[in-house]
Order: C-alpha cells, then structure tokens, then sequence
C-alpha cells in the first residue's frame, strides 16, 4: 500500500494501531472509526478528541493528520474512498468541510457501523482468495465480470471472467460508501473551505512534500522550488503543523515505512533506502524516537484485526 496521500487506489479499507500519522490530503474521502483506545484528528488548524466508537469524517483536498496521547492499546478502522465512490455527494465535499468532523459514538448510525463491518469482511475475502498484501487484491474487483456455468463429470462448476465495465465489488463497494455519506452527512455541519493565501501555502507545501519525500530535501530546497521565502514556510510549519520542517519529512517518511512494513515483505533495509532515509541509523533513530519500538517490532505487532464495534 502507498502513502495515504499517493494512493491511487479507488477504495482501500484496514485496521492499524493507531499511532502519529503527520499531516496530509488527497482527494479521496476518509472515515475513521476508532476501535480501542482515542485519537486526535487534526483538520486544517484545529484538533478534535475522538474516543473509542467515535467516527471522524474528513472531506478530499482537506488537511489532516493523527495523534495519540492516551497508552494502552489504541486502533482505528480507516476507509479510504476516492471520488468515483462518492456520487452525487461529491459536488457538496467538493467546496465544504465539517465544521465539527467527529461524530460522537452514541450517535454513529447503525447502517454506517454495519457498512464498515461489511466493507471490511469483503475485501478481506478477496485477499484470501487472491493471497494478495493488504487489500491489493481488492484490485481484481474492478471492470465487469461475466458468470458461466460449465458441467464436467456431472457437476457445475461457476466461473467468472473480467471483461469490461463495471464490477459487483465495485458496485458494492460504491453503493456502502454512499449508505455511509448518507448517515454521516446530515449529522455534520457544513462550512466553506477556506480559500485564503496561507491555506494555499499550505496545500502547496503538503502536495510539494508528498511528492519529493523519499528524495533528498530541505526547508531551503522545498522555499526554492515553490518560490516562497524560508521564513513564510518555516511560519506554516510553526503555526500550522506545529513541528519543524525536517520531523514533518521524517514523519512523512515515517508513515511510508510504516504501511510497507506492515503489508509487504520488503526488507527493513530496502524499506529505510525507499523511504528516503539517509541512513539505516537514522531510520532506527526517527523510528525509535517516534513509535517506541524498532521497525521489525513494530512488523510483528502491527497486523490488523478484524473489526469490534463499541
């Protein structure tokens, strides 16, 4: 699986530990549930609480990142749809963001509780039966599959074949996200995304970081390229991110390494080197400093489990 802000995939569904995710966008639709424990969700400048049932809904194109404060275990369900699964609700996240992105447990609607739990056992199926990492396998989902039925030896035997089109997994995979839109949407206010200079600095910044991490970059290189002072991007990082340049590439890289330990076998080696980390020792370090653990710990105690609502 790629970063969350270079995915390329129509729909990705997973559960993780949770842990710092730094901030980010992509024009997909995000839902997270959160399973054990609490998160902070972080919108644009503002952080919200979210305890265990709550649902965080984050509209495409909007800033956003994870935190955890609390110990103990803590795990979050995340669903990821881009704008094809989204129909007609598209054209209202397109210009608008929640005011408030957290719907408290109490009032999660049972069809969105039921829409994730039945996402998330399909996808599983297709990894089963296609051994692929993650929900890759998910993939072979899409285009339109043709049924017929062949009789050897006395017995049917069903078979599929993709031809072209569209998909059952795709039509099912559209038609939850939309029962999911539909029950999370009235429950949230909507506003205008904010359209000043200071945000488009910040778009610019994220897309720019998202693109070059796993080169060699810096606050200098990054203020060149987009043709912005240093001190203007060092105050987005200051008030915005709050962190400083190089943790907010770190952790970047950081969340890249985390999802290729977790749902490929790539060594941790070949894994630091993609990332681009400078050095196996630097990688160790960033990971310690940041998770707690090293990176082949966190391998063996980071593969999801199956979805427990509250």
């Amino acid at each position: 699986m790629y970063p969350l802000y270079n995915s390329k995939k129509e729909f990705e569904i997973y559960s993780r530990v949770s842990g710092h995710v730094g901030p980010h966008l992509h024009n997909s639709m995000e839902c997270v549930y959160v399973q054990e424990g609490t998160l902070e969700l972080g919108v644009e400048r503002e952080l919200y609480h979210m305890e265990k049932g709550d649902l965080g809904l984050v509209f495409p194109n909007t800033i956003h990142h994870y935190q955890v404060f609390s110990p103990g275990p803590n795990r979050v369900l995340y669903m990821i749809a881009a704008p094809s699964m989204c129909g007609s609700f598209l054209s209202m996240m397109k210009d608008q963001m929640p005011e408030n992105p957290v719907i408290p447990a109490a009032a999660v609607h049972r069809d969105v509780l039921y829409a994730l739990d039945a996402l998330d056992d399909h996808l599983k199926k297709w990894k089963k039966e296609y051994g692929g990492k993650g929900h890759e396998a998910a993939k072979a989902g899409y285009g339109v599959w043709e049924r017929k039925t062949e009789k050897k030896k006395g017995q049917e035997k069903n078979e599929e074949k993709l031809v072209e089109g569209i998909s059952p997994t795709e039509v099912l995979l559209q038609s939850y996200t939309r029962i999911i839109l539909a029950r999370t949407l009235p429950q949230v206010r909507l506003i205008d995304k904010g359209k000043g200079t200071e945000g488009n600095l910040m778009d610019q910044v994220v897309n720019y970081v998202a693109s070059h991490y796993q080169e060699e970059i810096s606050l200098t290189s990054v203020s060149h390229d987009l043709y912005i002072s240093p001190y203007a991007l060092s105050r987005v990082f200051s008030n915005h991110f709050q962190m400083n340049f190089n943790r907010y590439v770190n952790l970047t890289r950081l969340e890249y390494a985390k999802q290729m330990l977790e749902y490929t076998d790539k060594s941790v080696t070949d894994i630091c080197l993609d990332a681009g980390f400078g050095s196996q020792r630097t990688f160790n370090r960033v990971f310690k400093e940041e998770l707690h653990m090293s990176p082949a710990e966190y391998r063996k105690t980071s593969h999801g489990s199956v979805l427990e609502h509250a």
